[in-house]
């Protein structure tokens, strides 16, 4: 974990420019870790709850479920690593969303939905998608690689072996990421299709 921290840390520091924003950033990025290590301690098997740990990072904003954001999706349970490394990317997403789309646009929407793919012999797979819609005039990509992207488009595939794409599109944020799923949740996730 404190590696962990120390790398959002100096990966934060980097990409500031000023120390007003370094604590910003970092505040921001160290409450989502202690957000998700708090609901990993709450299951006696480690495990992390996807729609749990997506709902509590819009909690953190303010961004509950209603008209302008929907989730949905089964239960899927994350081990330690794949939860804090999604938990990340959700609050990424989260803070863009408040800052630029979305969660402070009137009339944007949110819709974040999962599901879990699994063919006869292979690794069950989990895919989500982050769709943001009606967000007025969306500038084009951002000119340089902030740690939110870093970390969607690089870290994700490394830690996890993810696929993953982040669009800036008209309209909003689209961002898919494939995964695969360790050997309890493909039993969990086959129990869901039954």
């Amino acid at each position: 974990m404190l590696t962990v921290v120390r790398s959002v840390f100096s990966r934060t520091a980097e990409a500031s420019e000023n120390q007003r924003q370094l604590v910003d950033h970092f505040t921001g990025r160290l409450d989502s870790l202690a957000r998700t290590q708090v609901i990993v301690t709450r299951s006696p098997s480690g495990k992390v709850d996807l729609n749990s740990l997506i709902r509590e990072e819009l909690l953190s904003v303010a961004a509950g479920e209603g008209p302008c954001v929907s989730l949905d999706g089964p239960e899927v349970m994350l081990d330690p690593n794949a939860a804090e490394a999604i938990g990340m990317a959700i609050h990424e997403l989260t803070t863009n969303a408040l800052k630029y789309g979305a969660l402070r646009a009137n009339g944007a929407g949110l819709r974040i939905d999962w599901r879990v793919h699994a063919e006869q012999g292979q690794t069950a797979k989990l895919e989500l998608t982050w769709l943001e819609t009606g967000v007025p005039a969306v500038p084009i990509a951002p000119v340089r690689e902030g740690f939110g992207r870093e970390l969607i488009e690089e870290a994700l595939p490394y830690r996890l072996g993810a696929e993953t794409c982040l669009e800036f599109r008209p309209g909003g944020v689209k961002c898919t990421i494939s995964m695969p799923l360790d050997d309890d949740d493909e039993r969990a996730s086959a129990l869901l299709e039954r």
